[in-house]
């Protein structure tokens, strides 16, 4: 390696990186070294899965060296990553303001997904006057929808809660 690696490290460095494909999540303890003849050197790959989306990571590490008989060598690097999804509601009310029986409103509500898998929402229930829509979802890894929840009197009432029931990361309601 000491030959290549020498010529131009920054090249080299920046290459490794390319043919690595930009693995953000794979780093190695050094990128430049020169082993002597019968000796060894241990090279650290540091996978990281921090704010990685639940799935498969594939790169490959090639390393170039001065031996003619191996001046390439490729070793795959995989990384699974198990996702954890979580729910996050901002509002810990709806405020409809003041309504009149008979005359209803509808209000926004945003529900994020600040994990790492999908987070599956099987029921969002409510109790009359008030209803949601849609009454189920799927929301993507650090992404977020929108609820519909609308509000129509019949006769004077004062609240009833919003239930978020979730398959895979607990129920919160509203």
């Amino acid at each position: 390696l000491a030959g290549i690696w020498q010529v131009n490290e920054q090249l080299n460095v920046n290459a490794l990186k390319w043919m690595m494909g930009n693995a953000d999540w794979l780093t190695l303890s050094t990128y430049s070294t020169t082993i002597l003849a019968d000796s060894t050197k241990n090279i650290e790959v540091i996978f990281d899965a921090q704010n990685s989306i639940e799935g498969s990571y594939l790169a490959d590490l090639v390393m170039s060296s001065n031996d003619p008989l191996m001046p390439e060598i490729s070793i795959s690097a995989v990384m699974n990553v198990t996702g954890i999804p979580e729910i996050s509601v901002k509002e810990d009310s709806i405020n409809f303001g003041e309504m009149y029986v008979g005359y209803g409103g509808t209000v926004e509500l945003l529900i994020e997904n600040p994990g790492t898998a999908v987070l599956d929402i099987i029921s969002i229930t409510t109790s009359d006057p008030f209803s949601a829509a849609p009454t189920s979802l799927t929301i993507a890894p650090f992404g977020e929808e929108t609820v519909e929840v609308t509000f129509l009197p019949t006769t004077s009432f004062s609240e009833s809660p919003l239930i978020i029931e979730s398959n895979n990361a607990g129920d919160i309601s509203v």
